[in-house]
């Protein structure tokens, strides 16, 4: 089938935009590439001395380096907003601090995301129902922070209560690589104080996505889902570029010369064809023989 020179156009900006989605999603090169001691030990290093280095346990850290292999991972973090802004006391005098809750969330939102889209990481869903963020937690004291025991180790007395999230994040790394890299950024460049001071409490878990099963990963969904778009799309351009009466008189030309071809060539295969006279010897017809 021919197609018209802007439909060939729009053709190959199709193939491009998908090309294009596929490397910026899964990466490149796409073969899994999981972590190597070098990379974990460089990992170490740097996380030594950050913020994040408090809030994650050291077997936790050492757990999550220690089971990469290389595939994308979906994170799910539930997070419990302040009623009102608490920036720590160390807090460096470099970081403008917001007025508000919300101009607070505002800029570690925009600085996550700026962070996320050059690494392929993807939103997959935002959850807000409160009636689906509830759960089971172990807490103690006020604001989220334990209370130092009487005998000043440390201890305290644990209630089981239900924890009301604010809102629930599930985002899609391409690898954890990703996500060490971008905690490290939204360390230096700060928004960490913002998070420290209009977030009250964070819990997040990680997964592989599709339960291992890389037919129901989101990875292969998401692009299956932008392929049947762009197919649609490209089945539409023949409403958007016609072909010309011209091309259509051009087509059913050829088909006529194509079928008056192939007629002819059959009658060619069968003059072609020996006949046989009764006694059952093939000769050739209009063709005489004669004997000196």
């Amino acid at each position: 089938m021919r197609l018209s020179d802007e439909r060939w156009t729009a053709t190959a900006i199709l193939v491009c935009l998908y090309a294009i989605f596929v490397v910026w999603f899964c990466g490149f090169p796409m073969a899994p590439i999981p972590l190597t001691e070098v990379d974990a030990e460089a990992y170490r290093e740097s996380f030594k001395g950050k913020v994040f280095e408090e809030e994650i346990a050291a077997h936790e850290f050492e757990a999550f380096m220690s089971n990469d292999d290389g595939r994308p991972i979906t994170v799910t973090a539930r997070v419990l907003f302040r009623d009102e802004l608490k920036y720590p006391e160390a807090t460096p005098e470099a970081v403008s601090k917001a007025g508000t809750v919300d101009e607070a969330l505002s800029t570690l939102g925009w600085g996550l995301y700026s962070s996320a889209i050059p690494r392929g990481t993807t939103t997959l869903t935002v959850g807000s129902d409160p009636s689906a963020l509830f759960r089971s937690v172990e807490h103690t004291g006020t604001d989220g922070e334990d209370e130092d025991a009487e005998d000043g180790e440390g201890t305290a007395a644990f209630n089981t209560v239900l924890q009301k999230w604010s809102q629930e994040y599930v985002m899609r790394f391409r690898c954890r690589k990703d996500l060490l890299d971008m905690l490290l950024e939204v360390e230096a460049s700060g928004l960490w104080w913002h998070k420290q001071a209009a977030v009250r409490a964070v819990d997040v878990s990680i997964s592989q996505p599709g339960g291992g099963s890389s037919t129901l990963s989101p990875t292969v969904l998401i692009q299956l889902f932008l392929l049947l778009v762009l197919v649609l799309i490209y089945e539409l351009t023949e409403l958007c570029f016609p072909e010309s009466p011209d091309m259509k008189e051009l087509k059913k030309l050829r088909k006529k010369v194509k079928k008056l071809e192939g007629k002819s060539e059959k009658k060619k295969d069968g003059d072609k064809t020996p006949s046989r006279n009764p006694s059952g010897e093939a000769s050739d017809s209009g063709v005489k023989s004669s004997q000196d």
